[in-house]
């Protein structure tokens, strides 16, 4: 009976000592394993490269210079009085066209004589015997002025003609009418160019206007 027993305990015992052991060594857990994929290579943008607008520069005017004359070899070739008024002939090589003239501010009508070659002859009012005076040469198609001189009248006549006053409107106001004659005188542009127009007075007053647009 002992002995039965003595079995009975050893089975129980091993029984145990199994259950202990199968608890002692659980079953591993599956543990997946992390695959590392290769890198996705993500292709870079490629820069556009923009277009520049593009600065488009205007032709330029071209610009014709026309070159000055020189008016400095001008000569006086006479002065004085002519038919009742005073006239001055200039002498220019090639002279081309009719400049205006004044002669201490006053206006003288000039043309050019080609039956004399190369000379401009002007006229305009009565001027003193033996005054030193400037001479003022513009140009008709500018209106600039182009060039001054000086030049003493002649101290007599050289027989050009009578000496007279100058043509005032009123010849009978004053005494002193014809004394200190001068002129107030502006450039103006008409049809065929420049010319000029003056209010003229003396001593007495106003004169006489003068306009060298038409034939004094």
């Amino acid at each position: 009976m002992i002995k039965r027993n003595a079995n009975t305990f050893s089975l129980i015992f091993l029984f145990l000592v199994l259950a202990a052991c199968t608890q002692a060594s659980p079953t591993p857990a599956f543990n997946p394993t992390e695959t590392v994929l290769p890198p996705t290579s993500v292709p870079s943008p490629i820069p556009t490269e923009l277009s520049t607008a593009t600065h488009t520069i205007a032709p330029t005017q071209t610009v014709t210079v026309i070159p000055t004359r020189d008016l400095s070899a001008i000569t006086v070739l006479g002065a004085g009085p002519s038919n009742g008024w005073y006239l001055l002939n200039f002498n220019l090589l090639g002279v081309n066209q009719a400049y205006l003239l004044t002669v201490d501010g006053i206006p003288f009508k000039c043309q050019i004589l080609p039956q004399y070659g190369d000379r401009l002859s002007c006229t305009g009012p009565m001027l003193p015997w033996g005054k030193k005076v400037t001479f003022q040469f513009t140009d008709p198609s500018t209106g600039q002025m182009r060039y001054q001189m000086e030049y003493t009248l002649p101290a007599f006549d050289y027989e050009f003609g009578k000496a007279v006053e100058p043509p005032c409107v009123d010849q009978t106001t004053c005494p002193d009418r014809g004394k200190n004659f001068w002129c107030e005188t502006e450039i103006r542009q008409s049809d065929h160019g420049y010319c000029m127009v003056s209010s003229c007075s003396d001593e007495c007053g106003f004169c006489v206007g003068i306009d060298t647009c038409h034939a004094p």
